[in-house]
Formats: structure tokens, C-alpha cells, sequence
């Protein structure tokens, strides 16, 4: 009887179970979504129309819908509802029913973060694991309502990154067909880009593959085949100019007076004529060389050499036509004499170092002066009135024939250009006392000035000891802030073209290996600097394309941790000041609109948080 008893029993709560079962289904609409009933009222109504027997299997229908749920509890709460009048039970069953709605939420709540969590750990491929854990931690403490908006934002991210996903991969693949980059040094850029690339920084994404660029190209010009190739065209430059002098030269001409003062070139000129080549068969044995040595020994054992031989040839040939042509002028036999031949092949002994260019300049403006000396006024000659010697002239008187005369017009006194600026052959130059035009740097009026043999004074720069200067069409060397060609240069108190770090007027400046000024921002050293559009380097706060920067005293632009006037801030690796939510060595800070590091109690998006007083997220 007992067993039958047992399995009547049993069967009995399969019927109710199933009941139950069903009449949960068939409510769920109004039972399962009961927390849709947030008001006390609306529960209280529903319970007080159903007669009690049925409110007490919808309780016991909704108890056994939350997991963990036994039948003993179930019945404890039945047994509380049955001990009150039937006027009190609707009342009691809300009164039982809100901790268990608020378990409900809680677990709902949960629910949802668990289901947005493995989203976010499974999708969003272009988001960084860093932003993930941010956006986990941050959803933890967030209602469910809000659970959705952290969800779009994501998406956007997400659909943002893979775009620029794009760009990072396309910078990539461009990276590694640099050409002369080694391996380590692209493994180097390809780690500097992906860095910047999960910290989400597009304007460092690309200053990285620009430093690789130019370090490619750097590397490019240092390679050997480049070396080589520039070897080259600097040895053809020579050789193009080496054989337009040789067509530049009076062949007419008959050799070198074979007299005694010309005995001691003979031995050279057929030496030269013995080692003469066609241009073409020089060009050919230049190309058969393979390394730059082999290119530089070539240049100065063979194209130098003939360079030499010609120089002084052609400076030789002219020199004699234009002594033919003066005989009688001192000046020019002169200057044949020292400039031409008593220079070479002993050397420039003549006090004066000439290249073959320069060799003609003193025979050239001797020539000048004695064509200015000799020009005769126009105006009419006045008439030569001759007189006995001693003995005063009578008007009218006739002078016998063969009687000595003397002129009492003085000579024509020679004329010497000194201390002034003289135009000779549209050159302009400047003569001291002596008549001499001054070349290289020079003072007039406490002023300095430069010029050159071939040029006199002319615009432009002028490159002397390894130093550039810079001259007007005066010859004057300019000093201080200059305008060229839309570049400003800095040239100090002696003319000298400035590079590199310049401090003029108490500010700092940057000069590149050009001289040109620069502006924006500018890496020297490893360190990143700003520079004003004025090219005065920047220090403290500055805002670059709405994005603010710290520059140190000494310009350098500050990363990592910084405390300012007793605030601290957090720059990037790329400079940039951090605001909201930032995760340092592992642990959360919040920093406000301004930069500021947040600590004590805080609001944020309408919810309070804590951090202690190194800004460390509690």
C-alpha cells in the first residue's frame, strides 16, 4: 500500500508539473515578463482577480521558474500565504514575489554582459585587446539599458579600425618591398607602425613609414650600385668638360714657340700628345669600371691628368694669341710670362694660385686698361703750335724749315682705376689703390663683400672652405634672416650659412643640413620637436590639428607621465594628451576634457567611481 501510495504520489507531480508547465507557457507573456510590471499596483491586481486556489499555482508556477528552486521552499512560501485570510494573500504574493523580481533583473542583467562579453572577445577583429578589456570592465558596472549602446559603439569602432586596418596593411606590404632596407630594419619599422597601428595613432602610423622611406632612401644612395652610378656621372661630367675645352681651343694655331724659353715644355707636350684619346674610347673605358674605387683611381690617373695637360694648353694657346696681338703691352707679356709658363710644370710659383680657368684673368684686364688708357676723347684736336727753342714765338712770325720744335701740348696722362667699382666685360669688380680688382672677401666702407676672378659680383650663393655664403648682385654678403626662393635661411655676423639648432633673439630655431628654417614637427635626435610657422621652437602646451601636445623646456615633446603645476597627465607615445579612459600598466585612470588626472570620487556618463590618489581606478 505504501508503494502504491508512492507511486500515486508521483505521478501526481508529473500531472502538476505539466500543468504548471503549460499554464507558465501559455502566461509567459504575463508571468516570465512580469518585471515589465515594475509597479506594486499592477501585480497586486492581477493576483486579487484570480480566485486564491489559482493564485497559489501561478506563485508556485513562477517559483519554480528561477533555477536552484526546491519544492520544500516552494512550499514554505505557500504555507506563509495560506496561513492569512483570502483578502491578504494577493497582497502577500507581491509582498514574496519582489526580491525574486529583482533577482530576475540581476539575473538578466548578468545574462546580457556574459552574452556582450563574448562578443566582444569573439568578434570585432579590428578593435584592440586593450579597448576590449577597457570595454568589459566598463560594462560590468553598467545597466542593462545601456548594455545596447556599448554594443553600437563597438560596431563603429570596429567598422572605423577595419578601415584603417587597410591603410596599416597597405603601408605594410609597401614596407617590406623597400628595397634597401635590411630585415632587422624593416622588422623594426613593421613593429613601430603596429604599435601604432593597435594604439589606433594614424598620424604616427604614417611619420613611421615616412622615417622608413627616407631611411630607404638613404640607404638606396649608399648603396654600391648607386656609388658606382654616381661615381660615373661625376667622372662624365669631367670628361664633358675636359673635351670642351679641347674643342674650345685655337687648333690653327701652331705649336709652342720651339725657342729656349719654351725648351722645358717640350717633354710634357709629348707626353701628352702620346697619352691622347677620342672622347668615346675614354667614356668606354670608364663604363668597364666596377667599383667606385676603380672609378675614383680612374678619374684622377687618367681623366685628371689629361684635365691638366689640356688646362694648360688651352690656357697657353690663348694667352700667346692674345700676346700676339699686344706685343708692345708690358702688362700682358707680364703676365704671360708668370700667369702661363713659369707656373707650369713647376708649379703655381708665382705668388698667385691660378687654375686654368683663372690663368687668362690678369692677361684679360691688362688688355682691358691698355684699351681704356689708348681710347681717344671725341671731341675736336686741337691745332700743335711749334716755337724755336728758347726763343719766344712772334705772332705771324714763319718758322724756318728744320728748325727744332717743341710741342706745348702736354702727354695724354694714363689713366688708373683705384678705389672704385669698375664694369669690365659686364662683370663687375671692385679696384684698390694699387688698380688691382679684389677677389674673395673684401671690405669697402666697412662693409664685406666677395667676388670672384671669373664672375666679379653676382647674385647667389657662393660655396668657400666648406661654408655657404650668400652675396646680393652688389657682391655684399648678407647677414641675418634671409628669404630665398620661399625658404628662409639664417646667415651669421661673418656671412656664414647657419644649420641646425640657432638661437637668435633669445628663441630657438632649427636649420636643416640646407639652411632652410623649419616648420611643423621635426624628429632630430629621437626626440620630436614643433616648430611655429615663425620657426621659433615651441615649449609648454600646444595645440597641433586639435590635439594637444606638451613640449619641454628644451622643446622635446614630452610621452608617458607628467606632472604639471601639481596636476598630472598622461601623454601617448605619440605626444598626444589622453582624456577618458586610459589603461596604464594594467591598471585604470580617467582623465577629464582637460588632460587632469582624476582621483577621489568621481561622475562619469551619470555614474559614480572611486580612485585613490594615485588616479588607480577602485
Amino acid at each position: 500500500m505504501t508503494h502504491k501510495s508512492k507511486y500515486i504520489s508521483r505521478f501526481l507531480k508529473c500531472m502538476i508539473c505539466s500543468c504548471i508547465s503549460f499554464t507558465v507557457l501559455m502566461s509567459k507573456t504575463t508571468l516570465i515578463n512580469a518585471q515589465e510590471l515594475k509597479q506594486a499596483e499592477q501585480d497586486l491586481k492581477y493576483y486579487s482577480e484570480l480566485t486564491p486556489e489559482r493564485a497559489l499555482v501561478m506563485f508556485k508556477a513562477y517559483l519554480y521558474s528561477f533555477e536552484g528552486m526546491t519544492e520544500e521552499r516552494v512550499n514554505r512560501y505557500i504555507n506563509q500565504i495560506k496561513k492569512l485570510p483570502v483578502e491578504q494573500q494577493a497582497a502577500k504574493i507581491v509582498e514574496l514575489k519582489k526580491p525574486f523580481e529583482e533577482r530576475r533583473v540581476r539575473e538578466n542583467r548578468l545574462k546580457a554582459i556574459e552574452t556582450l562579453t563574448e562578443e566582444i572577445r569573439g568578434k570585432f577583429f579590428f578593435i584592440p585587446s586593450s579597448v576590449k578589456e577597457n570595454y568589459i570592465s566598463l560594462i560590468q558596472s553598467a545597466p542593462l539599458e545601456e548594455l545596447e549602446k556599448y554594443r553600437e559603439e563597438l560596431q563603429a569602432l570596429d567598422k572605423k579600425n577595419s578601415l584603417m586596418a587597410d591603410v596599416f596593411l597597405k603601408l605594410r606590404e609597401e614596407l617590406f618591398k623597400m628595397k634597401f632596407l635590411s630585415q632587422s630594419e624593416k622588422n623594426h619599422y613593421d613593429n613601430e607602425m603596429e604599435s601604432a597601428y593597435n594604439d589606433k595613432n594614424e598620424y604616427m602610423l604614417q611619420s613611421v613609414f615616412k622615417r622608413a622611406q627616407e631611411a630607404n632612401e638613404k640607404a638606396r644612395l649608399k648603396a654600391p650600385e648607386t656609388l658606382l652610378g654616381n661615381a660615373k656621372a661625376k667622372a662624365k661630367t669631367k670628361i664633358d668638360r675636359l673635351y670642351a675645352m679641347i674643342d674650345a681651343m685655337d687648333h690653327d694655331l701652331k705649336p709652342l714657340p720651339d725657342t729656349a724659353f719654351y725648351q722645358g715644355y717640350k717633354p710634357f707636350w709629348k707626353q701628352y700628345q702620346s697619352m691622347r684619346i677620342p672622347k668615346e674610347a675614354m667614356l668606354k673605358e670608364l663604363e668597364k669600371q666596377k667599383r667606385v674605387e676603380d672609378v675614383e683611381s680612374y678619374i684622377s690617373q687618367k681623366v685628371m691628368q689629361h684635365m691638366d695637360y689640356v688646362s694648360l694648353e688651352y690656357s697657353a694657346r690663348k694667352a700667346l694669341s692674345l700676346a700676339k696681338l699686344y706685343p708692345n703691352v708690358a702688362p700682358v707679356q707680364k703676365h704671360l710670362a708668370e700667369d702661363i709658363f713659369k707656373t707650369w710644370p713647376q708649379g703655381d710659383i708665382s705668388g698667385v694660385s691660378f687654375v686654368s680657368d683663372r690663368r687668362l684673368q690678369r692677361i684679360e684686364l691688362a688688355i682691358q686698361e691698355y684699351k681704356n688708357q689708348t681710347k681717344k676723347p671725341d671731341e675736336p684736336a686741337k691745332p700743335v703750335v711749334h716755337i724755336k727753342p728758347d726763343v719766344p714765338a712772334k705772332p705771324g712770325a714763319p718758322v724756318k724749315p728744320g728748325a727744332p720744335v717743341k710741342s706745348v701740348l702736354p702727354e695724354k696722362p694714363k689713366v688708373l682705376i683705384k678705389n672704385t667699382w669698375k664694369k669690365i666685360d659686364q662683370k663687375n669688380y671692385y679696384f684698390n689703390q694699387d688698380g688691382f680688382p679684389l677677389t674673395g672677401f673684401f671690405n669697402v666702407n666697412q662693409k664685406l663683400y666677395y667676388a670672384t676672378v671669373e664672375d666679379g659680383t653676382k647674385l647667389g650663393w657662393h660655396k668657400v672652405n666648406k661654408k655657404w655664403y650668400f652675396t646680393e648682385q652688389d657682391g655684399l654678403v648678407v647677414m641675418g634672416w634671409k628669404k630665398i626662393k620661399n625658404q628662409w635661411y639664417y646667415l651669421d655676423n661673418s656671412g656664414v650659412m647657419a644649420t641646425g639648432w640657432k638661437k637668435v633673439s633669445n628663441k630657438w630655431y632649427y636649420l636643416g643640413e640646407s639652411g632652410a628654417m623649419a616648420s611643423g614637427w621635426k624628429k632630430i635626435n629621437n626626440n620630436w620637436y614643433y616648430l611655429e610657422n615663425s620657426g621659433v621652437m615651441a615649449t609648454g602646451w600646444k595645440k597641433v590639428n586639435h590635439k594637444w601636445y606638451y613640449l619641454e623646456n628644451s622643446g622635446a615633446m614630452a610621452t608617458g607621465w607628467k606632472k604639471i603645476n601639481n596636476t598630472w597627465y598622461f601623454l601617448e607615445p605619440s605626444g598626444m594628451m589622453a582624456t577618458g579612459w586610459k589603461k596604464v600598466n594594467q591598471q585604470w585612470y580617467y582623465f577629464n576634457d582637460s588632460g587632469a588626472m582624476i582621483t577621489g570620487r568621481h561622475k562619469i556618463q551619470g555614474k559614480w567611481y572611486r580612485f585613490n590618489q594615485s588616479g588607480v581606478w577602485l
